[in-house]
C-alpha cells in the first residue's frame, strides 16, 4: 500500500468542455464533457500515471504543493495558455504506490 497525497489542480469551463491544470507537474489536460466528477477522475489517473513514470525512471515525484505556490506556478508557467483567473482550485487525493 502507498502513501496518500493530496495534488493541487485548477480547473476551468471553456465552451463545452473542461480545462484542467496541474502545477505541481506542470499539465494541462481536458474533459469533453461538463462534469466535475470526471475532473476530479481524469486528474487522479494523470496524476497516478505521471507518478508511477516518474518512480519507474528514479524521477523524484513532487511534493504537493500548497495553494500558494500552486498559484504562483499556474500564474508563471501558463501564461497564455490557461487562464487561471477564473478557474477552481481543488486538491485531487492520490496513493502514490
Amino acid at each position: 500500500m502507498g502513501k496518500t497525497k493530496a495534488y493541487p489542480i485548477f480547473f476551468r469551463e471553456d465552451d463545452e468542455y473542461y480545462l484542467i491544470y496541474i502545477p505541481d507537474f506542470d499539465v494541462v489536460s481536458e474533459v469533453d464533457e461538463l462534469d466535475i466528477a470526471k475532473v476530479i477522475q481524469v486528474s487522479r489517473c494523470l496524476i497516478k500515471d505521471i507518478c508511477k513514470l516518474k518512480k519507474e525512471k528514479n524521477i523524484k515525484i513532487p511534493e504537493p504543493s500548497n495553494y500558494d505556490n500552486a498559484f504562483k506556478i499556474t500564474k508563471s508557467r501558463t501564461d497564455g495558455i490557461f487562464d487561471y483567473s477564473n478557474a477552481i482550485f481543488s486538491y485531487i487525493d492520490v496513493e502514490i504506490i
